[in-house]
C-alpha cells in the first residue's frame, strides 16, 4: 500500500480526503479490535476476497 505522500505525488497535490478519513478509521478499527482480542485482525470488505479464497476461508468469517 502506497503512503498519502506518495499518493500526493502522483495525484499533484489533490487528495480525495473520504478516502483517507475511511483508511484512517478503518486502521483506528483494525487497531481497536486486535486490542480486544488480543491478536491480528485482518479486516476486508467482501469485495476485497475473490470467491475461490473466500470458499477457503469461510468458516472462520466472523461477519461484523
Amino acid at each position: 500500500m502506497e503512503d498519502c505522500g506518495e499518493s500526493l505525488q502522483r495525484t499533484g497535490g489533490q487528495t480525495n480526503s473520504d478516502a483517507i478519513t475511511i483508511l484512517i478509521r478503518f486502521i483506528d478499527l483494525t487497531d481497536d479490535l486486535e486490542k480486544i482480542v488480543g491478536c491480528k485482525v485482518d479486516l476486508v470488505s467482501r469485495m476485497g476476497v475473490k470467491d475461490n479464497y473466500l470458499k477457503s476461508i469461510e468458516s472462520e468469517l466472523i461477519h461484523v
